[in-house]
């Protein structure tokens, strides 16, 4: 029986040492081939500033992060490799500027966001839109959050871009401590750890979730700051669907009449009619209608821009293989006509990058992350201001008295986004404004409203004590971990009044709130 039980241990080993050893030593040559990576200079982005962001965890101070993704701080210093290597982690978010275009960036800007999935050609549009020529090839990545200034037309354009959405997840195993143990044993021929095993891959999952939120949050902040966003795909996939419909989504919820540009990049459609079949495709997915275009000369070009009859503001644009007749039929258009529809952009905005992003994570980093202060207690307080510009390292940073416990445990949707909030929904009736708010399992919640402001702030604390008066929990995803939200209810200039008599707990996980316009309760 023992020497069965040495057997399947020693193969249980073995497994595991070659799905290690292979995984590590797949990132290490995926990183020498310049696969997810290359080791070009910044400077030859061509981006006029970019700003370095890694992971949200950056943004620690330095005497915190050597805390990050479960790493034990005293087993650490035992190994004076690894932590030196800690310790030599990016410090901050480091903002490098490349030329003196990011002293314009102050002045009334039109600003254009660039979205898409890694890979699919943002960069290559950039360039034409730019007349540019910086790397845009499969094995180029875009570092963080880039920004380009361009003047076109005495127009000042700022073009921000960034690595893209569902990037690889890079796992540092020669600085992961579980993972040195782990193949300390296995080599040893010592009995194999499974808790150890287990930690190593609560490392690499906690790896996954920090990705997703640093994902989330650089792609948001562009949204948020664009007045005109361009999406680029490729021959449309479902998850390209989903990015589109969740902008969508983000957009309503901000309330912001972005406008949007599709560019179905068609790199591999070299022929006109397979373009014109792929149209007829595209159509059946969205209720397109075509709207030609006749501000340009050119006989033998597209004229059509195909205009979503739903989203009115989502647009549709089509390119395909630049060495072809197809990309000689269509790309020069929709370059063209992209030109000229940011040239005659009325909005515009005095944009310091790094005022914008500080005042962007401020309002935002507790939606996905569990900050604490020095005393250890939970930082509830959305209008903290958290972060500061350090001018001598020229890094976003933590201030010293902060910092990032860890990553809150939040659900993912359909579309594949951290679920930063409550859903909820607002609807006027009978002149009362009412606010319905879902929020799972047992809770306790307290309720302010900032009549000022007109935002409504709940604090949802989960009550255990009443789930387990039913009896023992073997199970729940309704649960989830101490919530801030704030919701707005109107605008700053208008009057409105929080009526607590009429709000109730609807009883299915559903709760009620009303808001009377503050006239109303003067005339009585």
């Amino acid at each position: 029986m023992q020497n069965q039980f040495q057997c399947e241990n020693d193969k249980k080993s073995m497994a595991i040492s070659q799905q290690i050893d292979s995984q590590n030593d797949q990132f290490k040559d995926n990183y020498q081939n310049n696969f997810y990576q290359t080791q070009i200079e910044m400077s030859q982005y061509g981006y006029d500033m970019i700003i370095c962001m890694e992971s949200v965890f950056d943004l620690q101070n330095e005497q915190q992060r050597e805390l990050i993704h479960g790493q034990d701080a005293e087993q650490a210093r035992k190994d004076q490799n690894i932590q030196q290597n800690i310790q030599n982690k990016q410090r901050g978010l480091k903002v490098q500027s490349f030329n003196d275009n990011y002293l314009k960036f102050c002045k009334n800007q039109t600003i254009v966001g660039m979205q898409g999935q890694r890979n699919k050609g943002k960069t290559y549009i950039l360039n034409l839109l730019t007349n540019s020529s910086y790397p845009s090839d499969a094995h180029v990545s875009t570092p963080g959050i880039c920004l380009k200034y361009h003047n076109y037309e005495n127009k000042n354009i700022i073009y921000i871009d960034s690595e893209g959405r569902s990037c690889p997840i890079e796992i540092d195993y020669d600085n992961n401590l579980n993972y040195q143990k782990l193949k300390d044993i296995i080599e040893s021929e010592q009995k194999l750890d499974d808790e150890l095993e287990k930690k190593l891959q609560e490392d690499i999952t906690s790896k996954h979730l920090d990705q997703k939120v640093t994902e989330q949050l650089q792609q948001e902040f562009i949204i948020q700051s664009s007045h005109i966003l361009i999406i680029v795909v490729s021959n449309l996939t479902q998850d390209e669907q989903k990015m589109i419909h969740t902008i969508s989504q983000f957009l309503s919820g901000e309330k912001k009449d972005t406008r949007v540009f599709i560019i179905h990049n068609l790199k591999e459609f070299d022929r006109v009619e397979y373009v014109q079949d792929y149209i007829k495709k595209l159509k059946v997915l969205y209720p397109l209608r075509e709207q030609p275009i006749s501000t340009f000369e050119s006989d033998d070009e597209n004229k059509i821009v195909f205009i979503d009859c739903i989203n009115k503001n989502f647009n549709h644009l089509i390119m395909a293989n630049c060495n072809s007749s197809a990309g000689k039929y269509y790309n020069q258009f929709t370059i063209n006509y992209l030109k000229q529809v940011i040239s005659m952009c009325q909005s515009s905005i005095n944009f310091n990058v790094i005022d914008k992003l500080q005042e962007y994570f401020n309002k935002n980093l507790q939606n996905f992350l569990i900050l604490k202060n020095t005393n250890g207690e939970e930082i509830q307080d959305k209008d903290k201001n958290l972060l500061k510009y350090d001018k001598k390292n020229e890094v976003i940073i933590l201030k010293e008295q902060y910092k990032i416990e860890k990553v809150k445990e939040l659900s993912v949707n359909v579309f594949g986004l951290l679920q930063k909030e409550c859903s909820y929904t607002i609807y006027d009736s009978d002149e009362k404004r009412v606010l319905i708010v879902e929020i799972p399992g047992q809770v306790q919640t307290k309720k302010r409203f900032n009549r000022r402001k007109g935002i409504f702030y709940i604090k949802v604390i989960p009550d255990y004590q009443s789930e387990q008066e039913n009896g023992q929990i073997y199970a729940s995803t309704r649960k989830f971990e101490e919530k801030y939200q704030a919701i707005r209810i109107c605008k700053e200039d208008e009057l409105w009044i929080f009526d607590k008599n009429k709000s109730v707990d609807l009883q299915n996980g559903l709760y009620k709130f009303v808001f009377i316009r503050d006239e109303e309760i003067q005339s009585d």
